[in-house]
Order: structure tokens, then C-alpha cells, then sequence
């Protein structure tokens, strides 16, 4: 019954990506500083890994060429997010999102300021040790597209 239940809510997380995904085009020319946050509910990673994960991520942004914001510093920020559906009868369906939040001023007739997604990058799939793979997949590959994406856009 359980693995009915896990099964079936893998199809609706796979359904409702698929449904949204629309081909997005982001633009990180003249990103020059970030905050590096986890967000980790369900305490995937142990305190070690996710200050090693951030530091990690942050040198990585910096050989790039982007500064590492601080906690004062006014400048976007990104979350590095993993959440996971546990299965005792199978491995783990995980899902890791690298996202950037901007805060913006909308071009409208009265325009507001906001909070805006201006970079969003996502995985979804089975592990049976959540906590390394997420890890892998948030720096080995998440971080190296968005790298690749923000060099490429810097030299448009």
C-alpha cells in the first residue's frame, strides 16, 4: 500500500514539472554578488555538509568571477533546496532546486517591489542516500550549468 502511495505521488510531482515546463529564458548578465543559503527541511544534510556545501559553492561562484554576499549585503540570493519523498520498500525520490531571488520594482503603471525567481534549475530523482546524492547533484552538476549559463551570458 505504501509504495502505492509513493509511487503515486512521484507521478503527480513528475506530472505537475512537466506540466509547467515551458522553455524559460534567464539572463544573468551583470549578476556580480550572491548569498549562498540551504534549505533543508527535512535536515537531508548533517550541519558539516551544508557549511561545506556553501563554502564549496561559494568558491566555485568566486573562480567564476561572482562575489560571495554576505548576510548585510543586499544582493540576490541563492537557495540551494532539497527536499524528499522516503520509501522503506525503495530508494528515496529526492528533489534538489538551485534558484536565485532578486528583489525587484515591477515595470507597471503603479509598480511594486518584490521578491522575483530570476534563475531556476531543478532534479528529480531515486537515491538511497539522500543526503550525498543531493549533495552531488547540487555540486557537480546544478552548479556547473549555472556557471556555464552565467559566463556564457557575461560574454553575450
Amino acid at each position: 500500500m505504501k509504495n502505492i502511495i509513493v509511487s503515486f505521488l512521484t507521478i503527480i510531482l513528475i506530472c505537475s514539472y512537466q506540466i509547467q515546463a515551458q522553455k524559460i529564458i534567464y539572463n544573468l548578465k551583470n549578476l556580480d554578488k550572491l548569498k549562498v543559503v540551504i534549505v533543508d527541511q527535512q535536515n537531508v544534510f548533517s550541519d558539516i555538509l551544508s557549511k561545506k556545501l556553501i563554502t564549496e559553492t561559494k568558491l566555485q561562484l568566486m573562480t567564476a568571477g561572482i562575489k560571495a554576499g554576505s548576510e548585510e549585503d543586499k544582493c540576490p540570493i541563492l537557495q540551494l533546496c532539497v527536499n524528499y519523498i522516503a520509501s522503506k520498500f525503495a530508494e528515496h525520490r529526492v528533489l534538489v532546486q538551485f534558484i536565485i531571488i532578486e528583489h525587484v520594482k515591477t515595470n507597471r503603471k503603479s509598480s511594486i517591489e518584490t521578491d522575483a525567481i530570476s534563475y531556476y534549475d531543478f532534479a528529480f530523482f531515486i537515491a538511497k542516500d539522500v543526503s550525498s546524492a543531493a549533495y552531488d547533484k547540487l555540486k557537480d552538476e546544478m552548479i556547473i550549468r549555472f556557471i556555464e549559463k552565467y559566463l556564457n551570458d557575461k560574454t553575450e
